[in-house]
């Protein structure tokens, strides 16, 4: 059963802009993944349809792809010191955007 009887008339007239703008904010795209694996379609697809939003101001869009592997001690010192680098620049944005990129192993269950 409908809620209205008819349509709603609108008084007035529709204007169609010829010269819009679309003001995005400073944003980051973090892409954390596991070094060895490789597929991160989800990930493109995203970062393709937000650069649309940014094209005219590529300074305003940051993307960083952050691969990880923890396996050993020198790793994870690799892993902080790269962390810190990209650390020292996001000061400027106000939008985080995080992707994490993982797999599981099906013989052990393991992430």
């Amino acid at each position: 059963m409908p809620v209205l009887k008819h349509f709603l008339k609108v008084k007035g007239t529709f204007e169609i802009a010829t010269n819009a703008t679309i003001k995005s904010p400073p944003t980051i795209l973090a892409h954390f993944y596991l070094s060895s694996y490789k597929y991160t379609a989800h990930f493109t697809i995203v970062k393709q349809l937000m650069a649309e939003y940014y094209h005219e101001d590529d300074s305003q869009i940051l993307v960083m792809d952050l691969p990880f592997d923890l396996g050993s001690n020198q790793d994870v010192e690799k892993w902080n010191a790269n962390a810190a680098k990209h650390l020292a620049n996001i000061s400027p944005y106000s939008h985080i955007i995080v992707f994490v990129t993982t797999h599981s192993d099906p013989d052990r269950g393991n992430l």
